[in-house]
């Protein structure tokens, strides 16, 4: 079963829940979709929706023969803007169902109001582990994960399966980056492991530079491939062939997230495309496998803006 057909699996199973009103013969049913449509996760977001409808298309465009409705609320990964956005969709639109959402602390505070207003909540993607835990309610549905479910089993799989003994975590600070190293050390240190150091930083920074260094201090390693992580970008040298700007700019998009395997990835696949690119290509996949996104970025923006003035 696909996560789209758990989607609306939940609402069928939900049906019995919405009001009266929403019962009534004919009325559409009103679907809030609050998700993130910028920042960080905004591909998720986009992701979520497409799927959503894919589903409701193939149904035929109803759920449980209702026409639908869609209202849409960026809430931008933002928990502080949350309660007032989810309030837009419960108390302005008069949503019968919520969708959403990617960020835990914005999940949170969805859940509280779903809670206190009884409006139907369906969780995709964000992982909060009170959100079906400690806040479970009667109208609350998870078609995903929760943080603690699969840190724990990697844990596990580290320390038993794999036989490590020393681990550090890192992670950006919030909800589920804290659940989810905090499961992690239990599975692993249940399991004769042990965490030596938890390390965090703020969502959405992307400047992991410190902490690497500070990991490898910490565990003693050596870098052996790239450059070392305080090592600004290159300069493009004169004559050195540029991606298309197309590839470059979901290069830029990779970088922002701090996806160093998809930038290494794209870098391989561009340079064995455009032989012509190998040097540039050698030289962020270099940047990628030493984590500097912020060398990255700049390299990438140079030949951007290069290929953009032609």
């Amino acid at each position: 079963m696909t996560r789209r057909t758990l989607l609306a699996a939940a609402l069928a199973l939900a049906a019995p829940l919405l009001s009266p009103a929403a019962q009534a013969q004919g009325a559409k049913l009103k679907i809030g979709l609050m998700l993130p449509y910028s920042g960080t996760y905004a591909a998720l977001g986009t992701a979520i929706e497409n799927g959503f409808r894919l589903q409701v298309a193939e149904q035929g465009g109803k759920l449980a023969g209702r026409e639908l409705e869609f209202f849409k609320v960026d809430d931008e990964s933002d928990p502080a803007k949350a309660t007032e956005n989810v309030n837009k969709l419960i108390k302005r639109d008069n949503v019968d169902v919520i969708v959403g959402t990617v960020h835990s602390g914005v999940a949170m505070a969805m859940a509280r109001a779903a809670k206190e207003s009884g409006t139907l909540l369906v969780v995709p993607n964000a992982g909060a582990d009170a959100v079906t835990g400690a806040m479970c309610a009667q109208n609350i549905f998870r078609s995903s994960f929760s943080n603690w479910q699969p840190a724990y089993a990697m844990g596990e799989v580290a320390a038993r399966q794999e036989k490590k003994k020393r681990a550090i975590t890192i992670t950006w600070k919030y909800a589920a980056g804290d659940e989810s190293a905090n499961a992690f050390k239990e599975g692993f240190e249940k399991n004769g492991g042990q965490v030596v150091k938890q390390l965090t930083l703020p969502f959405p920074n992307v400047e992991f530079q410190a902490l690497l260094t500070e990991i490898a201090a910490q565990l003693k390693l050596t870098w052996t491939a790239g450059a070392p992580p305080h090592e600004s970008a290159p300069k493009a040298p004169v004559g050195l062939v540029s991606p298309a700007a197309v590839e470059l700019e979901e290069l830029h998009r990779a970088a922002l997230t701090g996806n160093m395997r998809a930038i290494r990835d794209m870098a391989g696949q561009i340079a064995h495309a455009d032989p012509a690119c190998a040097t540039f290509c050698e030289k962020l996949q270099a940047l990628a496998t030493a984590y500097q996104s912020k060398a990255i970025l700049s390299l990438v923006k140079e030949h951007l803006d290069k290929v953009r003035a032609g």
